[in-house]
């Protein structure tokens, strides 16, 4: 049985952030689709299920933040990495506290982006008694 392949949703406002996020994406094997506000990404969220989404923080409208917060409460399915221009430890702070899986800082490299995504949506070891990996009870 074949594994199905993993659906990403690209949230950013930057038509050539979004072209180079599909190309790279579908080119390691990913299906990937891209909408350049916040309610687009919600329509979408509404009618398919993403493994992953990436969500551009800095936007017209509601922020990434905003789109964030929905993907916690409404899709907890799907796993949210940030993306943006700029390094604030706040935001990072604030972002990793709403449950972001990851941050991406623009210009990011092809091996960034899969790295940040292939840690993301790797399934947590599972852990024991004492809080080790693979270690249950005797």
């Amino acid at each position: 049985m074949s594994t199905p392949v993993p659906r990403v949703l690209v949230v950013d406002d930057n038509d050539q952030s979004c072209i180079l996020a599909i190309r790279i994406l579908e080119l390691d094997g990913y299906e990937a689709v891209a909408v350049r506000s916040v309610a687009a990404a919600r329509r979408e969220l509404a009618g398919t299920q993403f493994q992953a989404v990436l969500i551009d923080i800095q936007m017209p409208g509601e922020s990434g933040i905003d789109l964030l917060r929905t993907v916690r409460a409404c899709h907890p399915r799907t796993t949210p990495i940030m993306v943006t221009a700029s390094v604030d430890p706040a935001t990072m702070a604030l972002v990793e506290g709403i449950g972001a899986a990851g941050y991406l800082v623009k210009p990011y490299g092809v091996d960034d982006l899969l790295a940040s995504l292939g840690d993301a949506l790797k399934p947590p070891e599972p852990t024991g008694a004492a809080g080790q990996p693979g270690q249950g009870n005797p």
